[in-house]
């Protein structure tokens, strides 16, 4: 507060001053006016330096304290996702190398597995394209992942899906099929793509779309065998 008053009275004064002493007289009673005019400014100044040393030590003491908080929030998925949300503000705050290492601080893969709890933080909310965007992120520094390239294909097949663009949505739900993950997992988001495909297969159905339903029908029989092993098919 007191560095805003005193960068105030700089703004305010110091042009009433320098035009002041391009006018002053010869006068005692002006010198003597010209003289508390400096001392004010010098004051001022010098209220300035310390105002903006102090803020920059509240700062910098800000900085190491928020460290501590990010550290301990690592399990706070909507603490990561705002630390991710703003990452450029965070480099400009601490610089790039040291927004990595809090992230390394933070999780032990660094940005790895931050980028993993956003995704599925988003994933759980049904936030199919933010999902997406965060297991990208995680799968290119991890390319090999076959749990990430699952998370990834079935956000991507349910974000088209909710597009209305059906081919492209099982497009990416095939790509399920091979890939290992946690089984009680993997079942869950198995049901929940089955589900889908067989609302594609009945909207098709009903637009004569027959191609397109055959291809959802046959994926939905795939689907529920791979997490149940059932081997009947629906009902026309």
């Amino acid at each position: 507060m007191k560095l805003r008053e005193n960068i105030y009275q700089m703004e305010v004064y110091q042009p009433k001053y320098l035009q002041y002493k391009s006018k002053i007289g010869k006068s005692g009673y002006e010198k003597d006016y010209l003289q508390l005019f400096e001392r004010i400014i010098l004051k001022t100044k010098q209220g300035v330096v310390e105002g903006i040393h102090e803020t920059r030590s509240l700062f910098q003491e800000a900085m190491v304290q928020l460290i501590d908080l990010f550290k301990e929030g690592s399990k706070n998925a909507l603490l990561v996702r705002f630390l991710l949300e703003n990452l450029t503000l965070l480099k400009k705050v601490y610089g790039s190398k040291k927004a990595k290492e809090i992230f390394e601080l933070m999780f032990k893969k660094g940005f790895l597995d931050a980028y993993r709890l956003a995704g599925q933080s988003y994933l759980q909310s049904e936030h199919y394209d933010l999902s997406s965007t965060y297991f990208l992120k995680a799968l290119k520094m991890d390319p090999y992942h076959r749990g990430l390239q699952f998370l990834l294909n079935f956000s991507l097949g349910m974000n088209e899906y909710y597009r209305n663009a059906y081919s492209k949505s099982l497009s990416y739900f095939v790509k399920l099929l091979p890939l290992n993950m946690n089984g009680k997992m993997k079942k869950e988001y198995l049901r929940k793509v089955e589900e889908v495909c067989n609302k594609i297969y009945h909207e098709l159905k009903e637009e004569k779309g027959l191609r397109g339903a055959r291809k959802a029908g046959s994926l939905a029989d795939r689907l529920r065998k791979c997490y149940d092993g059932s081997r009947g098919r629906r009902k026309s």
